[in-house]
């Protein structure tokens, strides 16, 4: 007897997941593509400012250069600076009620200004004192604050160095000063306590 087993499977599943790994890879290759596509442009960019700058460099040295061995660039050198300082008498002529006025407007408020912070110096004064005085104490308090933090780390650093020259006497000392079952059941203010003690010194 010859028994005959077909085998059906659905293949869509596999199909499905194919399909998606191939949008994903699509759009892999589109987003490298895209920045490849920046890199280029921003390179390209770059190029050209540094083309612009040199060419402007040049365009001021050949200026330069003729107006001071051309006599010709020279003559209308000297006809731009004269038109210039012309249009210039124009504008200070046309503008120049309105200038004074803004410079007397500035000039009135700075006496008022003056005035009324001369009018108040005691209040002044008082707070400049002040806040000098608040900074020298907040410098007071970072120093010290420093040298506490310093000593601090500098007793945890020698316990850590007797730990590991002597961990069971270490451990005896940790134990006898800060977890002490017998004595201040709060382990924090032993702990506290302990630090304290070896800043100090014994």
């Amino acid at each position: 007897m010859k028994a005959v087993i077909t085998l059906t499977a659905d293949a869509s599943g596999v199909q499905t997941g194919v399909n998606n790994a191939l949008r994903q890879l699509d759009r892999m290759q589109q987003g490298i593509a895209t920045l490849r596509g920046l890199a280029v442009a921003g390179l390209a960019m770059d190029l050209g400012r540094m083309m612009f700058s040199g060419i402007q460099e040049q365009m001021a040295r050949i200026g330069n250069a003729a107006h001071q061995f051309s006599p010709e660039a020279m003559a209308s050198g000297n006809q731009l600076a004269l038109t210039e300082m012309q249009q210039d008498k124009r504008l200070g002529e046309a503008f120049g009620s309105v200038i004074a006025l803004i410079d007397q407007i500035k000039g009135q408020a700075l006496i008022e200004l003056t005035s009324y912070l001369v009018a108040n110096k005691e209040a002044i004064g008082e707070a400049l004192v002040n806040i000098a005085m608040f900074g020298v104490a907040i410098g007071k308090l970072t120093g010290e604050g420093l040298v506490a933090l310093s000593e601090g780390i500098n007793a945890l650093a020698n316990y850590v160095a007797s730990f590991v020259a002597d961990p069971a006497g270490a451990a005896m000392d940790f134990a006898t000063n800060v977890v002490n079952p017998m004595g201040d059941l709060n382990p924090i203010a032993n702990l506290v306590r302990f630090i304290a003690d070896k800043i100090g010194g014994d």
